[in-house]
């Protein structure tokens, strides 16, 4: 079975991960993620469609980090995750408004919302901040589905000005500012209804790029196969005469072995030089 690493994975392709075993499908948005918070070599993973439709927050909480959506991103959705992938996962750090002093600051969690600016959206200035840079595939992700349908996304912005509002996407793409709880009231922005508390939940997190992705699109650590157990070589061997080679086979658990290399030495093993490569276990 081939594999590639997942940073060569095309920006916007598909990639898969699984949920209580049950393979899902992810974007692949962004290699690098916020390189200047997190270093090279992570790759930012959104979930294609929405897992469920639920709360942003209740009153009174005003950060994504504290936040009920926030909470169950890095509750009960993680640990639908292969505890490999969890542990591969770590925390990613990211820009989010500290709704206590309206700035941006640095926040992490393992799962977190894209925010409003990621998505692309760029309206409402004096009421919501600007967190991290437009995503490659902003236009894609704009509009999100849940059980096959359009439906309206939160971001993990809040608004930076009138408490217990937070940014969602609209289902037709639009930024939508919507109270996070039902207190019955009128939207501050837009002047509609304010009695909206949910919206979908759209998981996103990095992974290291050096991950391995199969040819099935499914995203693994890719732990590396054992040693051959046992390596034969003939008991005599004659100066310039040709000899054969045998081993036993290795294991692998993600059952994805291509073969084997074989390397020679001729200075006690000071440098090496490859004699074989192949899937037989004779050379």
């Amino acid at each position: 079975m081939a594999s590639v690493t997942l940073g060569s994975k095309a920006v916007g392709s598909i990639v898969k991960l699984r949920e209580n075993g049950t393979l899902v499908e992810f974007y692949v948005a962004k290699h690098n993620y916020e390189s200047g918070l997190n270093g090279s070599g992570r790759t930012l993973l959104v979930r294609k469609d929405c897992y469920g439709l639920r709360q942003w927050s209740l009153a009174g909480i005003y950060e994504y980090t504290a936040s009920i959506l926030g909470n169950f991103n890095n509750g009960t959705y993680k640990n639908k995750l292969p505890t490999d992938i969890q542990l591969a996962m770590g925390t990613t750090k990211f820009y989010c408004t500290q709704r206590a002093t309206a700035r941006v600051i640095t926040m992490s969690a393992s799962v977190f919302q894209l925010s409003a600016t990621e998505l692309g959206c760029s309206s409402h200035s004096v009421v919501r901040n600007t967190e991290g840079s437009t995503l490659p595939i902003a236009s894609t992700l704009k509009i999100a589905y849940y059980n096959g349908s359009a439906c309206d996304q939160w971001t993990r912005t809040p608004n930076k000005k009138y408490n217990n509002f937070a940014w969602a996407i609209a289902s037709s793409g639009a930024l939508k500012n919507d109270n996070y709880y039902d207190h019955g009231g009128t939207d501050v922005v837009t002047g509609g209804n304010g009695t909206t508390t949910t919206a979908g939940s759209r998981p996103a997190f990095t992974l290291p790029a050096t991950l391995m992705v199969s040819d099935s699109g499914e995203v693994t650590t890719n732990t590396a196969p054992s040693a051959p157990p046992s390596f034969t070589v003939p008991a005599t061997i004659h100066g310039g005469s040709a000899v054969t080679l045998e081993w036993t086979a290795s294991s692998d658990a993600e059952n994805n072995l291509e073969g084997y290399t074989v390397e020679r030495s001729l200075d006690g093993g000071s440098t090496w030089a490859q004699i074989y490569q192949g899937s037989a276990r004779t050379a």
